[in-house]
């Protein structure tokens, strides 16, 4: 898994150290609100999520970035259920709040698309958003994405929220 650079913007993955500081970008009620973590979110749920993503890592079927910007992890990107045979990847993200709005976010998807293009097969990635993470939805049809249905899916922790599929084809 290769460390990714932009303009602004430093991918490298994910290590244990980064679990104190992801538990506290992403203890906010308003980042929870989109993404599927449960609120709130507790060192030993993140410790158990990094466990198992170098399990995921080492099968090379997600890949976990960190987002760096001034040498501070703002966020994480991910490549998730990578699958070669398909072809296809999903890709999943979130930002501390008060990184929003500056375009880290779509630096970062630009070098992970990038990065899956020349590296690996992929033919299409999709993304599955929470209908009213508009922000999201605005993001990724800006990068190329259409979306294709929406989908009532019941989160443990959430309820049923309403989730829009997207996908691009690379």
């Amino acid at each position: 898994m290769k460390k990714l650079e932009g303009d602004r913007v430093f991918l490298r993955r994910i290590n244990e150290n980064d679990i104190k500081r992801i538990v506290q970008l992403s203890n906010d009620s308003e980042v929870s609100e989109f993404i599927t973590i449960p609120f709130p979110y507790t060192y030993e749920l993140a410790y158990d999520y990094f466990l198992k993503s170098q399990e995921w890592i080492k099968r090379k079927t997600d890949f976990i970035w960190c987002i760096i910007v001034n040498n501070e992890i703002i966020g994480t990107i991910a490549l998730k259920n990578i699958n070669l045979d398909f072809k296809s990847a999903e890709i999943g993200y979130w930002l501390g709040k008060n990184y929003w709005n500056n375009g880290y976010m779509s630096e970062s998807i630009e070098l992970v698309l990038d990065y899956i293009k020349k590296e690996y097969s992929i033919k299409f990635i999709y993304a599955n958003v929470f209908k009213a993470n508009i922000n999201s939805i605005l993001l990724l049809t800006y990068k190329g994405f259409n979306e294709i249905y929406s989908i009532n899916k019941n989160w443990k922790n959430k309820g049923i929220i309403e989730e829009i599929f997207l996908i691009k084809m690379i």
